[in-house]
Parts: structure tokens; sequence; C-alpha cells
């Protein structure tokens, strides 16, 4: 059985803008009851399957985000402090691959410039593909 450490929220708002926790759905489970305790921060889960084109990843974060009015950028530029939650991040864009590093692209400047945070929660087994793509922007893998 191997064992993960869930990071602590103030751990994840004060790190780097992405983590990568490699586990399965019990571990973001368990960070979400944790988040959910941290009254200052909103936290969202998004889910990895839904969003296997470009179009359902803007549905899907729109929803999770409740931001349907706006643009994907508008949202994500939002300034409050917002946790989101990638259940299954090796499923993103799944039918359209190629616009990963996109997507990923956007979601770091995004953060860069507000107070948003992502984790995303994977074993990434048989993806190792996605995986590396998640890796050449700079996503760690929590400790």
């Amino acid at each position: 059985m191997t064992i993960i450490r869930i990071p602590e929220v103030d751990e994840i708002l004060d790190g780097p803008w992405p983590l990568l926790l490699r586990s399965g759905g019990t571990g973001l489970w368990l960070l979400r009851g944790l988040a959910t305790e941290h009254e200052e921060v909103d936290t969202r889960v998004v889910c990895g399957p839904a969003c296997a084109t470009r179009r359902d990843a803007r549905e899907e974060w729109a929803r999770a985000l409740e931001c349907e009015e706006e643009t994907l950028d508008e949202c994500l530029r939002r300034d409050d402090p917002r946790l989101v939650l990638v259940a299954d991040a090796e499923r993103l864009l799944d039918d359209e691959p190629e616009r990963l590093p996109d997507f990923l692209d956007a979601l770091r400047r995004a953060a860069a410039d507000t107070q948003l945070r992502v984790v995303f929660q994977s074993r990434f087994e048989h993806a190792d593909d996605k995986l590396a793509v998640f890796q050449e922007f700079g996503i760690e893998q929590a400790a």
C-alpha cells in the first residue's frame, strides 16, 4: 500500500501555481474536506472526464466556477482566492490532446496574476504522454 501525504491548504495557496496529487479519488476528496474548512478559500471541483474537448472543458470549468456569462479567461482571472481540484486529470482533453499545452498555459497565466490555485489529481497510469506535458509546465508532485 502506498501512503500519500495530503498537503495542507495553506501550503497549496502559498506554493507553486499547480500541484499534482498522485493519488486516487480518495486523496482528492480528503483534500476537498480540508479545503472546505478553510473559509476564505472558494473550493471547486472539475471533472477531468467531462473535459474531453476544448468546448467540453470550457463548459465544465464554467459550471464549476459558476461563470457561464463570462469567457473562461475572465472567469479564471477573478481576484478572489480559489482552489480548483481537478479529478482524473489524465482525462483532460482526451479527444483533443494537442490542445492540452495551450489549456495548461492559460491556467498558468491566470494563476500568475490571481489567487487561483489548481490541484490536478491523477495516478497517470498508462498516460505517460500526458504526464510529460504536465511536467513541462512545471506542475510539481505533492511531496
